[in-house]
This record gives C-alpha cells, structure tokens and sequence, in this order.
C-alpha cells in the first residue's frame, strides 16, 4: 500500500512541472485607472478608487 503511495505522489510531483494554466477574471470590471496598489498615505479620502 505504501509503496503505491508513493509512486503516485513522484507521479503527481514529475507531472507539476508540465502543468499549465491560465484564468481570465472578467468580473468585476476593471477600476478608472490602472494602478497595481494605493495605500493611505498616497490617496485622498474617501478610501479606495472612485468607480
């Protein structure tokens, strides 16, 4: 039982290196400006981005 285990884990751990994939988020929509962080110092209230 062990060793079948484990010759299934090394399967699953050699094929990880030929997973790919990629996701597409659609929802919700992008926000006004293009910006990848805002913090409290750099932005005026109210807090996040105006929609």
């Amino acid at each position: 039982m062990a060793y079948n285990f484990r010759t299934l884990f090394l399967v699953f751990l050699a094929s990880c290196d030929f997973t790919v994939a990629h996701v597409a988020l659609t929802y919700p929509p992008a926000r006004k400006y293009d910006l990848d962080f805002l913090d409290n110092s750099r932005t005026k209230g109210p807090c996040g981005m105006p929609k």
